[in-house]
């Protein structure tokens, strides 16, 4: 089963939220047909499909600020104090020490992607808790892998996120 664009899939929704493609297309100043082709999924001559490329989603974040955001499915995100056990066992009981030590460092100096992905792969590659798992904690722990899963998707398509706003 191929997984769908995230981005053709914000633009799917944005249409649909917009009024249809016309409007979208008119707005952002380019040929309605581009839409049509790009949400009907008619691949490219060479027989790739078509995607939401970087002049598109430039024009698309400047007539429409924040459009992608406000496709993706709001997803109930584990408070910190209920998430913040289940990382400190993870750490605790990490065999990886030395490389977890460094990338601790590198995420407080450079918070950048890949180190936050590495993080995850180290402390998901094990169980800290043994296979004595409640329920309600593989419940947080698949809602905490989804959520970074879909962070993921958005940057790997070369999507800035916004920065986060302290409440």
């Amino acid at each position: 089963m191929e997984m769908a664009d995230p981005l053709v899939e914000a633009l799917r929704a944005l249409v649909e939220r917009e009024g249809g493609r016309h409007a979208v297309a008119r707005k952002i100043g380019v040929n309605e047909q581009s839409l049509y082709q790009i949400l009907r999924g008619i691949p490219l001559p060479s027989g790739k499909p078509r995607g939401v490329g970087a002049k598109l989603r430039e024009k698309l974040n400047v007539a429409y600020p924040g459009w992608i955001d406000a496709s993706r499915p709001k997803m109930p995100l584990p408070e910190i104090r209920d998430a913040l056990p289940v990382v400190l066992d993870a750490i605790a009981a990490c065999p990886h020490r030395d490389e977890l030590r460094t990338l601790l460092a590198l995420l407080v100096d450079h918070d950048a992607p890949a180190y936050r992905q590495r993080l995850a792969e180290l402390l998901s590659s094990f169980d800290p808790r043994g296979p004595n798992l409640t329920t309600e904690d593989k419940a947080l722990a698949a809602r905490v892998t989804k959520a970074a899963q879909m962070a993921e998707s958005f940057d790997v398509a070369g999507v800035m996120k916004q920065p986060v706003k302290n409440k």
